[in-house]
């Protein structure tokens, strides 16, 4: 609304929300002087598109820097409690730097333990300790070189827009994980990484960014180390970093910088056990996966089979052949059956390898053991966080319906956001009915969060597996059903 509102007054100035970076105040505040307090209502939240960017910010009268000295008087704030009016100046302000850096392009990430010592990247969570050196209270914040580096291709920053239309893509890229660090300031340390490799992009490419982020164990992509690189001639790069946290699913993201401001990116998975040594079998997994992946995509079943066989045929573990099996059975037309009406001896069924009686999907089109493709996503593995060997895509609103036949016992699995949305979803509920009755319902999903269920199905015709929007906006919502399992007990002839 409050976009919609200035958007004809811009317009009359000659400046478009698409070809512009623009931040919008909103004077939704109230500050009770006498009573210390103060609430505010104003949108607060950046966004960018390859062209301009947008983000909001709260403003009131003693919003100021003279006040980022001041330790008093206190107020309290509605969201984050008692505090100074140096400190509340200080999340203020450094929210609006905060919110500019996404406006320019700017993705969440923290500091590294040996940038540590120039405070909290504003990237990250630094908006709460903007200028605190000025109050004594700490290091303050800073601008971390992974941040810089993107800013480098921006035309704000660079002074060119030249070619800002073009889109960008990625020519010849191939990559490589190991923990072989060379740097000598590393050498000894725990939790090392090593990704090295060759890119060459159209529009070039003049900087690599790693972002290290941690799935799936509450940490936050605003605490993400980041390490950069530039690319020789030929593009060639290697980044090593060390110390980073233990975590079952963490993702590497790599993005390429060209020339014109845009971004490509590539995804690469690791874990680090609790004794900060770090395991590259989900990386490992994925590259043995990635020649059946990319036939799926190009839906070249011939083709797809070869990769399997020569998959079958390796040492790959059973887990990835497992995968591999119901993704290229993805493009067999292989008749499923109803729940209702597979054979008794049958304990376990997957319902991906199910027929649902009906299903609808947001976006795109409904999936079974894989996920339908597109520029954002181009790998259909089931993916979120980890890979799944069986699963249904739901982009909200969604639901799937299965026929029971009042013949199976339970349901247990998982549910989650595709890896790829899971720092851009706006959120995702997903919910179990059994005969029009809610049996489940998870919490808001918007991050890596995986829920599991485990429902009651005994005497149950029809199942249905819902995903709703978590607010009013339905963008990246992609949501997963994950190994979503029917279980009971052999049925033996004459026993129903």
């Amino acid at each position: 609304m409050v976009k919609r509102d200035c958007e004809p007054v811009l317009e009359k100035a000659g400046i478009s929300f698409d070809h512009e970076t623009v931040l919008i105040f909103c004077h939704l505040a109230k500050y009770d002087e006498q009573a210390g307090t103060f609430r505010h209502h104003s949108p607060y939240f950046g966004g960018w598109s390859q062209n301009g960017g947008l983000c909001f910010a709260a403003d009131w009268p003693q919003q100021n820097l003279e006040n980022l000295m001041r330790t008093e008087p206190r107020l309290n704030d509605g969201e984050y409690g008692d505090m100074s009016l140096g400190k509340h100046t200080t999340i203020f302000i450094g929210g609006i730097a905060h919110e500019l850096g996404h406006a320019f392009a700017l993705p969440h990430c923290g500091e590294r333990w040996d940038e540590a010592v120039l405070g909290t990247s504003i990237m990250g969570r630094g908006n709460h300790n903007y200028r605190e050196e000025k109050r004594r209270e700490g290091k303050g914040s800073f601008l971390t070189m992974a941040s810089a580096m993107r800013l480098a291709g921006r035309p704000l920053f660079n002074g060119v827009d030249k070619g800002e239309a073009i889109q960008a893509r990625l020519e010849r890229c191939s990559l490589n994980l190991s923990t072989n660090v060379t740097r000598h300031d590393l050498a000894g340390r725990s939790g090392t990484l090593r990704v090295e490799g060759e890119a060459i992009g159209s529009p070039p490419i003049y900087g690599i960014v790693a972002y290290f982020d941690a799935n799936n164990d509450g940490r936050s992509p605003y605490l993400a180390p980041t390490a950069t690189s530039v690319p020789d001639e030929q593009g060639r790069f290697a980044i090593e970093v060390s110390d980073l946290a233990p975590c079952n699913a963490g993702d590497l993201r790599v993005e390429f910088c060209h020339a014109n401001g845009a971004v490509s990116e590539q995804r690469l998975s690791f874990s680090v056990k609790a004794d900060h040594q770090v395991d590259l079998t989900q990386w490992e997994t994925r590259q043995a996966l990635e020649p059946i992946a990319d036939a799926v995509a190009k839906n070249e079943i011939e083709l797809a089979r070869k990769s399997l066989r020569n998959l079958e045929n390796s040492s790959a573990p059973e887990s990835a052949k497992i995968i591999a099996r119901n993704l290229v059975g993805t493009l067999e037309k292989k008749t499923k059956l109803a729940p209702a009406n597979v054979p008794g001896g049958i304990t376990e069924l997957a319902l991906g390898d199910a027929r649902a009686e009906s299903a609808q999907v947001g976006w795109l089109k409904p999936a079974a053991n894989r996920v339908p493709t597109n520029e954002e996503v181009p790998s259909p593995l089931l993916d979120s966080g980890g890979l799944y060997a069986t699963g249904l895509y739901a982009h909200s609103p969604s639901k799937y319906a299965f026929d029971l036949g009042r013949k199976w016992k339970r349901l247990r699995g998982e549910a989650g956001l595709h890896t790829h949305h899971q720092n851009h979803a706006y959120g995702v509920v997903f919910v179990i009915k059994a005969d029009g009755k809610e049996v489940f319902r998870s919490e808001a999903v918007r991050d890596a969060t995986r829920p599991h269920y485990d429902v009651d199905l005994t005497g149950v015709k029809t199942l249905e597996l819902i995903v709703e929007k978590a607010t009013e906006r339905n963008g990246a919502n992609w949501g997963l059903w994950l190994d979503p399992t029917l279980f009971r007990e052999t049925q033996t002839a004459g026993k129903r």
